[in-house]
Parts: structure tokens; sequence; C-alpha cells
């Protein structure tokens, strides 16, 4: 390649192209925290300090070489300007592109834009055709990793319905007026509406009284024990069978939005989703590291939750051709109870500030502890209030459901409240305040009714692929709800999560269990750390709070032993550093001098 530029403006250019290439990949190598966003001027900030640190490189080495020739010409001067200041423009896109919540995932697009450039800047000082072409290898190289890492709808191509998945967060069945089942009632109108045109499954479980693993049997169409996540923060493998990913594959659009951060796509929860969205825009905690040096102050709730009205506004900016999968997931219910003024004046309370976290922490056993009876009864209202807000966002987003849809609406966990002198948490026990949850299903041509059968939210991956008319993985364990068989059998298995017997360090922790369940029609037979072996007679104790005298069946018990046994017999619990934090942040862990980071003796993960 013959050489058209003199030594002077070939060092600048270099010089140049170098600043870009480490801007770009400065800003895809630091992305922001995961789960945090910047505010408008802090995202322009940070872009004019990593745009001009990086593209001042080039406009340093070049003045710096001129300054060592007495009279530089005028042609070589506008040559070093040009390219030297041009680098601020993409720069910033880099640096753009990787604070964008696409950028969190890993490179962002506008970084990988950045790197490209400044590659292809290298092309025309390289003396070696060889050199070129190798280069120009790389370029395309990048723009096919460019290709692959963006997120494409598929051809549409299948035909049928679209899939709704509602999941409601800390939602118990029995505080459901439409429910049937005894206890204190929020007004939810909107789901009772939709339970009189739909399946109602007034015996439904939950496989676990965690968010994640509960989300994960729902996606699975299996249970902790056999999809392996036992708490939060853990990742869902890539051998587990998945919904979305199945229907990906089968021609469905697939949309998420969710609104706390067990969910996040660090954890795969984002497998086989075209649309992912977990990065809580409104919801700052911190900025960039690049602004470390800043005083940053956190603003309403966390950047790793998001208040329902923030989620439901954005179902409506869904791409919406075509056969799709929506999942929308709301937080409302869920601690530290943070209901409308409006919701709470209607139930009688003139306060309706959220629970103090602390009031949880006074003692070393959540169990068996003593609280104030008006504490406890304004946090019963507190939730009750909660729910009704939450039905007022379910209602739009049914509004957005297309009536020929295949519409799911499923509690992932309850709460209990004051059942065992275990107040306003979840995680740990098996019984039904932590794990009844409301579960209403329409499909076009199915009749609406109620079934009294124990279901199980493991149940319902099957139950859209039969409703679609697609095979059902052998893997999959759950049934069909369209096929349940009367003597049908659910399963629960809840976690430690007590400081000493559940580490949640990153990469450390033994897979410990605390209670396990079995459920037929009537019967409840359930084991947990703290009480033994337990049988409960559903029809008369639907709350499941007066153990049956006498000893299980041996074969019952040995049922529940094998189950503990292979939830969590020799297990290793590994919790994602990436989600360690935002553990801590949603009251899941709490540091102790002794050992650092533990599982929070709240252990009411969402």
């Amino acid at each position: 390649m013959k050489e058209t530029l003199s030594p002077t403006v070939r060092l600048v250019a270099v010089a140049a192209a170098t600043g870009l290439l480490c801007g770009g990949l400065v800003g895809a190598l630091w992305p922001a925290v995961p789960g945090t966003i910047l505010s408008g001027g802090e995202r322009v900030l940070a872009t004019v300090i990593l745009g001009l640190g990086c593209g001042g490189v080039g406009l340093v080495l070049g003045l710096a070489s001129f300054l060592r020739q007495p009279e530089p010409p005028p042609m070589q001067a506008r040559w070093a300007a040009a390219l030297s200041c041009g680098l601020v423009g993409p720069v910033a896109l880099g640096v753009l592109g990787a604070l964008s919540p696409e950028g969190e995932a890993g490179v962002g697009a506008g970084a990988v834009i950045a790197v490209i450039v400044g590659l292809a800047a290298l092309v025309p000082l390289l003396r070696s055709r060889f050199a070129a072409g190798a280069l120009l290898l790389l370029v395309g190289a990048a723009l096919v990793f460019l290709e692959g890492s963006a997120e494409a709808a598929p051809p549409v191509e299948a035909e049928g319905p679209e899939v709704w998945v509602l999941s409601l967060d800390t939602v118990r069945a029995d505080h459901l007026d439409f429910s049937g089942l005894p206890g204190d009632k929020a007004h939810t109108p909107h789901l009772s509406a939709l339970a009189a045109e739909a399946l109602v499954f007034t015996q439904a479980f939950s496989t676990s009284a965690l968010t994640g693993p509960a989300h994960a049997s729902l996606w699975s169409g299996q249970g902790p024990e056999e999809h392996g996540v036992l708490v939060n923060g853990q990742h869902v493998g890539a051998e587990v069978p998945w919904l979305p990913e199945l229907l990906s594959e089968a021609g469905w659009r697939t949309q998420a939005l969710v609104s706390a951060a067990v969910l996040d796509r660090e954890l795969g929860f984002a497998r086989g989703f075209h649309d992912f969205d977990s990065t809580f825009q409104d919801r700052l905690q911190r900025g960039h590291p690049a602004l470390g040096f800043l005083a940053h102050e956190a603003r309403a709730g966390t950047a790793h939750a998001r208040a329902g009205t923030e989620t439901v506004a954005l179902v409506g900016d869904l791409p919406g051709s075509g056969p799709r999968l929506v999942w929308v997931h709301l937080y409302d219910a869920h601690w530290p109870y943070a209901p409308s003024p409006e919701a709470a004046a209607r139930l009688g309370l003139d306060d309706a500030s959220p629970m103090d976290d602390a009031v949880l922490r006074r003692r070393p056993d959540p169990v068996a502890r003593e609280l104030d009876p008006e504490l406890v009864a304004r946090g019963k209202l507190l939730y009750r209030a909660g729910l009704e807000d939450l039905d007022a966002r379910v209602g739009e987003v049914l509004a957005q459901v297309p009536e020929d849809a295949v519409l799911v609406v499923v509690g992932d966990h309850g709460e209990s409240l004051d059942e065992r002198d275990y107040h306003f948490s979840h995680g740990r026990l098996p019984h039904a305040a932590d794990t009844q949850v409301p579960l209403l299903l329409r499909i076009p041509g199915v009749a609406p009714g109620r079934v009294h059968t124990p279901a199980s939210v493991a149940d319902l991956a099957p139950t859209v692929l039969r409703a679609l008319g697609l095979d059902i993985p052998a893997a999959m364990s759950g049934v069909p709800l369209q096929e349940l068989p009367a003597d049908h059998r659910v399963r629960t298995v809840t976690p430690v999560a007590l400081p000493g017997l559940l580490a949640t360090r990153a990469g450390d922790g033994p897979g410990k269990v605390a209670g396990v369940a079995v459920r037929e029609v009537g019967h409840t037979w359930l084991w947990t750390r703290f009480e033994g072996h337990q049988a409960f007679h559903r029809e008369a104790d639907p709350g499941e709070l007066q153990p049956l005298e006498g000893d299980l069946a041996e074969a019952v018990r040995d049922e529940l032993d094998a189950l503990v046994a292979r939830a969590g017999g020799g297990r290793e619990v590994v919790v994602e550093a990436e989600a360690v934090e935002a553990l801590r942040a949603l009251g899941y862990l709490e540091d102790t001098p002794e050992s650092g980071p533990r599982a929070s003796i709240r252990p009411a993960a969402p």
C-alpha cells in the first residue's frame, strides 16, 4: 500500500484511532452497576468525562508531535485537529451505548460501534495489504458479534393466540375477595371480574416461598428439587427446560417486564426473551463508577425494584406484532408495604408510611418473636391496602390483553402476617400462609369454573404448551391443568434463611432445606427443620395451623424425607456475585462483623 500521509499525520492518526479504541473498550468493559440507571444529567456528565478522557489521548499526542516541529504545515494541522477533536463524538456514542440498559448485560452496541470505527480508521494507515485485510476481517467479526448480541424479533411464522402471564409477588390467596377462603379480604374488583370468566384454582400452591425459585418453576415446569434454584440470587441453569425459549423457537415473540432484581437477566431469567426489561430506570441508587467523586442520594425506592405504576406504563410500549408471550411481574404487595394514601385511607389508616424494617430485626429468631399488637394490626392493614393497589395495576394490564389470548394470573408465594408468630415475612416455611397463591387461567374455548384439586405453579408451563398445541418436554414434571388428575399431588421446598445456616456470600454456602410439603385433596403432609413431621386436614384447617395428632404413615414420612434429600442433600447453593448487592438492598441480606454478608434474620426475599 502506497504511503500517502506524512509521518507526522500518520502519528496523529494512529494516536487518534487508539484513543477511539480505548473509548469504546472503556465504555464496553466499564458499565454501570447492574440494576442502576443514571439520570439524564449524570449520563451526560459520565459521557463527557470518559469521552474527553479517551478522545483526548489523540489530541494530546498530536499536539505534542507538532510542538517538536518548528513550522508544521497548515494542512497537517487541520488533519490533526479533525482526527483528534473528532474523537469526542464517536467515543460519546460508545460510552452512551455502554451506559444504556442493553449495556448492563454485556458490551453496549454503541461501544462496539466505536471499536469498529476505531479499527476501520487504522486500515488506510497500514502499509501492508495483508495487515489491512486481517483488520477488516476483525471488523467483520465485530459486526457479526453486534448482530448476534442484538435482541431481534423472530420471524412471525407461528399461528396461535397471544400468551399473557401476570405474576403477582407476595400475594396470599386467602386475602383476595374471590378466593372463597376464610381470612381478611382486600377489595379486588378487577381480579374478581376475571375470576368470573376464568378457571379459578382454589387450592393452588407455589413450589417455594421465594420469588426466584418460584418463577424458575413457573417457566421450567419443574420443582426446586429439579431445577436446582433454592434461593434468590441463584442462576437458572441453561439445561433447565424454559417455556419462553420454547415459544421463541416456535415463532412467538417473547417479552418481559419484571419489577425486582431477583428476576434479573443476569440470573438467567431473560433466556428465550427477545425483549426483557429489568432496568428500573426511575429507581436511582448510585451512578456510574466514573462519577464516584460525586455524592449520590438515594431516591424513592431503590435501584433494585420498580413500582407497579412504572412497570404497567411500559406495557403499551412493547412491540405488538404477531403472536407473542408477555410476562408482567408486579411487586406492589411486597414488604415494606407502601400502599397509596388513598388505599390506606379506605382501610382507616391515616398514616400510609411503610413498615420500619428495623422492627423485624430486634430478635435473632424471626419465628416466635413478640411484636406490639397495634403494630401487627397496622401491618396487616398496610398489606391489604397494597393488595388493593395491586388490583388496580392488574386492571390496567388486563385492559390491554386481547380477549382471545391465553391468560395466566398467578401469585409467586404468600406472606406470613402473624401465623406461628412469624410476622410480615416469607421464605422458609412451607405452610399455606407462605405458599398458597391465587391462580386464574383463561383459555379460549375453556369454560370458566372453580377447580378444587391442588395445583402447582410448576403446572403452568405444560399448561401453556398444551393450550398452544406444542409438545411438552419430558423434563417437565408439571402436568397441564386442562388434564389435572383428581389425585394430583403438589410439592413445596423452602430453604433455610438464618445466619449460620445458609451463607450467601458469592460462590459459598451449603444447600440447606428448612421445610417441604406434599399436598393432595384435603390433606397436607410437611416436614420442617423446626417442628419435624406434621399432618393437616385442610378442609377443617385451611390455614394449616393445627397439626393432627399421631404419627405420619411410614410411606408419607419416606416421601418427605426423600424430597428433603433430593432438594438439599449435599447440594451447594451458589449465589451470583452480582445478586448479593440487590439482595441486601431488598432486605434479604445483612452484614455481620464476624462473617460479612449473610442471610437476613428476616428471610423475606421477594
